[in-house]
């Protein structure tokens, strides 16, 4: 019997995952996503970090950062970039653009794309470059507490990351049934990118 291919084991991986976070109440998910951004913003990554990218969450099955991007926003010595990837994602790519502004209202007042995230619009022209991100909370399917990740599939992250010029630290996040022990059980590709801390809720 042929072992399964690391893209077969990904697929089963994913089908569980997904089938665990629909059973996830939304108490739950507040509770944890609270949890979660504390823990953040307590890190010392964050602290140091004066560019930091963070994706927007989907409305469910996804930790929430909305008040997260808010503590970024308020905060004058920090800066907020948040992924554009086109409102029908036709393109298997993804820039991170500045937000301008001080509160997630201006996040809010943004078209949607096809999975009711908030798209940047064309009028953010400040893209960061190679060089410079300090940090980056990278969203996934499922993690390992060593930092494993395994995405969607769509492999955006994976793609913008290794383009990078200077590596900035990597905060993977993601609810509690994401999280598998042990480090085997999240297979990964060469192209797959390790995180530097996992913080579940």
């Amino acid at each position: 019997m042929s072992t399964p291919s690391v893209s077969a084991l990904k697929k089963s991986l994913r089908t569980a995952v997904r089938s665990s976070l629909k059973s996830l109440t939304p108490a739950t998910s507040v509770e944890a996503s609270k949890k979660i951004t504390d823990e953040i913003l307590a890190s010392s990554e964050y602290k140091e970090a004066s560019n930091i990218a963070c994706f927007l969450s989907m409305p469910s099955g996804e930790v929430d950062t909305r008040d997260l991007c808010a503590s970024i926003l308020s905060d004058p010595t920090k800066a907020l970039y948040v992924p554009r990837v086109g409102l029908d994602f036709s393109q298997n790519d993804m820039e991170m653009v500045e937000v301008v502004g001080d509160s997630y209202s201006v996040i809010s007042s943004w078209a949607t794309n096809k999975w009711a995230i908030p798209e940047p619009p064309s009028t953010l022209t400040s893209v960061a470059t190679p060089t410079t991100l300090d940090l980056v909370i990278v969203p996934g399917c499922a993690f390992t507490p060593g930092g494993r990740r395994c995405g969607h599939g769509r492999g955006y992250y994976d793609s913008y990351l290794s383009k990078l010029e200077k590596k900035p630290a990597l905060i993977g996040v993601g609810f509690e049934c994401q999280l598998r022990r042990n480090e085997e059980d999240v297979p990964v590709e060469q192209h797959d990118v390790r995180m530097d801390r996992v913080f579940v809720g």
